[in-house]
């Protein structure tokens, strides 16, 4: 499934596509290990490297994802008002 959705990949069949519903539950379920994994984790692995090449902690990875997910986000408030589905405030 990885290849289907990396960056710049072909576009898919619609035999090759994984169902919305199924990538949302997926989505569910990781984000529900992630909260987990966070909450339960000591300061300790909180401030560990995660790349010690660019001296980054997981702290540090996680707040990146978050950003990089947020991003996203508002790219989405943009297509919704540009289909005028949300319109822009008047």
């Amino acid at each position: 499934m990885t290849v289907l959705y990396n960056t710049g990949a072909d576009k898919l069949a619609d035999d090759t596509a994984v169902p919305l519903s199924h990538l949302l539950d997926l989505l569910n379920s990781s984000l529900a290990g992630l909260q987990t994994a966070v909450a339960t984790a000591s300061d300790a692995i909180l401030n560990a490297l995660y790349d010690e090449k660019r001296q980054t902690t997981i702290t540090e990875r996680i707040d990146g994802v978050q950003w990089h997910e947020t991003y996203h986000t508002g790219q989405l408030k943009i297509l919704r008002q540009a289909s005028s589905e949300n319109p822009p405030f008047p």
